[in-house]
């Protein structure tokens, strides 16, 4: 059994829209604690902000509500924890509540531009054209330099995707040096499946900033998925992870990779640095990787951490029984 977040994300367009929004629309967030460094200094509700927001990143909806739903118990005038909230009841298709959520939020932040974009989000799932249209109208007037929503609320109007993306197209023209606008287009390309015009424009904008993570990691995922680029993909990969340490997605990534290559001794080596960051899930696959490699001890050892974060989840202890 191998789960791949990327590929959960990628067959679901609802949740890939909530990846793309969680991490690239540029709007304030005023999260509470923000610039505190460390988890361990933040106040517990800033916390369960905190690890709400992983839990989305994660696709873990229902966690991220009971963590929430705590921080919203500690401080209920929290407009950002209720459009958190929105976020992973919408990553449910939960569209009553998320509405409900993102409503709340705004009720408490008029000006909190990305729970309008949310809720037009979520009136696109309900089909609701008209109010989903007068949502990014908002988000544009409180964030108006933000030409991804401008594309959007185009598409919103047109109700379909147009093949020749002369729309973003001609938002990139506006902006020919912003790297953000070409790693939006190419996220679109790929999800048309037009993937050497994606690879051309993921590789145009980590030219135009050598250090965005994100373009690293979708051009890893697309280069291992559609060009069967293994080596260029692992090479990706560490360029994410020698600009973010903690980035535990390149870690699986390259894991995963090594793993497929028959490379078990590097594959556990990454799961270690893995677990490091996400002990939770990284012992289960580390010791995935051990039991293949014919290290019966070390696997067992694995699936019992693994079972001591997960006590409910049945799967490492079939893999234990098996040793």
């Amino acid at each position: 059994m191998s789960i791949n977040f990327y590929l959960i994300f990628a067959s679901s367009g609802l949740a890939l829209t909530i990846l793309f929004n969680y991490f690239n629309f540029n709007f304030p967030t005023r999260s509470p604690d923000l610039q505190q460094t460390s988890l361990k200094t933040l106040s517990k509700e800033a916390q369960l902000y905190h690890q709400g927001q992983d839990n989305i990143y994660q696709g873990n909806y229902h966690k991220a509500i009971v963590n929430l739903n705590r921080a919203i118990i500690i401080n209920s005038q929290s407009a950002t924890a209720y459009n958190l909230l929105g976020e992973a009841y919408l990553g449910l298709k939960d569209f009553s509540q998320a509405l409900a959520s993102f409503e709340r939020a705004i009720d408490l932040d008029p000006q909190l531009a990305r729970a309008y974009f949310n809720r037009a989000l979520t009136y696109r799932e309900l089909k609701k054209s008209k109010e989903e249209i007068t949502n990014f109208q908002q988000v544009l007037a409180l964030n108006s330099d933000n030409l991804a929503t401008y594309y959007y609320q185009r598409l919103a109007n047109l109700n379909l995707i147009d093949d020749d993306y002369r729309d973003y197209t001609a938002i990139v023209s506006l902006q020919p040096s912003n790297a953000r606008e070409y790693y939006y287009r190419a996220n679109f390309y790929k999800k048309l499946g037009n993937y050497q015009k994606a690879l051309i424009d993921y590789n145009k904008a980590i030219s135009l900033n050598s250090n965005y993570i994100d373009a690293y990691q979708e051009r890893a995922s697309l280069r291992r998925y559609q060009f069967q680029d293994l080596s260029g993909a692992l090479t990706d990969y560490e360029c994410a992870i020698k600009i973010n340490p903690q980035n535990i997605h390149s870690y699986f990534g390259r894991a995963q990779i090594y793993q497929e290559l028959g490379d078990l001794e590097a594959a556990i080596f990454e799961y270690s640095r893995w677990i490091k960051v996400n002990p939770e899930s990284g012992y289960l696959y580390r010791g995935i990787a051990k039991k293949q490699w014919q290290d019966s001890q070390g696997a067992i050892e694995d699936f019992t951490k693994s079972i001591s974060f997960n006590p409910n989840d049945t799967y490492p202890y079939y893999l234990r029984s098996q040793e």
